[in-house]
């Protein structure tokens, strides 16, 4: 389970979350909405660790894969070592296991290509790829189909169903899209400044 209880957070004394509360239940898929400047990647960054409230409970797993709005690829090593540098060598996937995963993306063949000589959108789908195979006990995801056709979306949604909702791992995506609500089966919460309602 993901959640944010009573939490409040300011940056330089400016309030970005007031007594905010969000649960994701284990199997379960929440989508954040929301202007910006309401909080939405505030909430995710507490929930990773990588901002701290001292006001509020925040309860997460350990390991969380997560997907940020950038890619944040080693642009001048290949796909492969992309997404093994996530892993210890004694979790590595077997050749067989690794491509089948590329070809579930929509990325077969490209597994020696370097990251610099891929598009926005197949850079989109090693990230992906890549929490994905780092398998955490939930997915945290950032605008994750940003620059995808259609067909690649909902290639990238079928997997987050299959290696995260259908295993009972929470869900937590954060999209201005309402599509991408729609292809992960996603309850919405739309965030405004310092509150939040539910649709």
């Amino acid at each position: 389970m993901l959640q944010l209880k009573k939490v409040s957070f300011s940056y330089g004394g400016t309030p970005v979350l007031k007594d905010f509360s969000l649960t994701v239940e284990d199997g379960q898929a929440v989508c954040l909405q929301g202007e910006s400047g309401c909080g939405k990647t505030t909430a995710i960054r507490l929930l990773l660790g990588l901002e701290h409230s001292l006001f509020g409970v925040i309860s997460a797993p350990e390991r969380i894969s997560a997907v940020f709005q950038e890619d944040r690829l080693v642009e001048n090593r290949s796909v492969q070592r992309n997404l093994l540098a996530v892993l210890p060598r004694t979790r590595w996937p077997d050749t067989r296991h690794l491509n089948a995963l590329l070809n579930s993306a929509g990325l077969q063949g490209m597994a020696h290509r370097r990251v610099a000589g891929l598009s926005g959108g197949q850079k989109r789908r090693v990230a992906l790829l890549r929490a994905v195979l780092y398998d955490g006990d939930a997915l945290i995801l950032d605008e994750p189909f940003n620059g995808l056709d259609r067909d690649s979306k909902l290639r990238c949604a079928q997997l987050v169903q299959e290696m995260f909702l259908q295993k009972g791992r929470p869900v937590l995506v954060v999209s201005h899209m309402t599509e991408d609500a729609v292809l992960l089966h996603a309850q919405t919460v739309k965030m405004v400044r310092q509150s939040v309602e539910e649709q």
